[in-house]
């Protein structure tokens, strides 16, 4: 076969698929022009860099090039949900300062990172509070806490802390990354366990109570969907950071 027939062997099977002969050189010239999947790792995050203390934020990590995600907040205190496979992460903090977000993405055994930062301003005055008695919980939340077998000053972080816990499960629900009860209540019980830590344990008469009063809100047909837990998971963390060390922590 000469040249002029190779060449028109070679076009029909690459268009039709069709069973032509091709020399061992052509094989050879298909295999190096076939495109192959990239080996190289690339991460890049997409966010704004100033937000208001108490916003939700997004940062998106879509266009980076890897088979596994995973994100990291520098700051211990601060915490972070990553959805979509780790495609993105939502953040939401009543605190003004930096915080640093690392994204690290693996494949085919190499590792990129890359890093945020994201400034949270206080805009001005704080505006007043949402009345939180839709459910009646930021009351409750604060007064069960009376029962926290800790001493004042660690019963007030560690309610600071699960309010963080509650506040970032809240940002998303809001963002649709938690659409089923089921799933909110597992993220809930996780996040949670993970901010208390060796504290867990003096808490529970409050989650007891907390669980108690969700099942009656529950079955009077009054929490049931995610725009109900994301308002009920808002009224817990108010009630939490109301809790002061060394104040006997009655409803206001």
């Amino acid at each position: 076969m000469n040249r002029k027939h190779r060449t028109i062997a070679l076009l029909l099977t690459l268009v039709t698929g069709a069973a032509t002969w091709m020399s061992v050189e052509s094989i050879r010239l298909l295999n190096r022009c076939r495109p192959r999947p990239s080996q190289t790792a690339s991460a890049v995050i997409r966010a704004p860099e100033r937000a208001s203390a108490g916003e939700l934020v997004v940062l998106d990590a879509t266009t980076s090039t890897a088979d596994g995600l995973a994100w990291i907040v520098a700051e211990p205190e601060a915490r972070v949900l990553a959805v979509d496979d780790g495609r993105r992460c939502v953040f939401a903090s009543p605190h003004a300062g930096s915080y640093t977000f690392v994204l690290a993405a693996a494949k085919g055994g190499r590792v990129a990172t890359a890093t945020h930062r994201l400034t949270l301003t206080n805009a001005g005055p704080e505006p007043p509070e949402p009345s939180p008695e839709r459910f009646g919980l930021a009351s409750d939340a604060r007064r069960w806490a009376g029962d926290v077998a800790l001493e004042p000053s660690l019963r007030q972080r560690t309610a600071s802390s699960l309010a963080h816990s509650f506040r970032a499960t809240h940002a998303a629900i809001v963002a649709g990354a938690l659409t089923e009860p089921a799933t909110i209540l597992a993220e809930t019980k996780q996040r949670n366990l993970e901010a208390l830590g060796p504290h867990a344990d003096a808490w529970s008469p409050w989650g007891e109570r907390l669980a108690e009063r969700l099942g009656q809100l529950h079955q009077e047909g009054r929490l049931t969907g995610p725009d109900d837990y994301a308002e009920a998971w808002r009224e817990i963390a108010i009630g939490l950071d109301r809790i002061q060390p060394g104040v006997v922590n009655r409803p206001r």
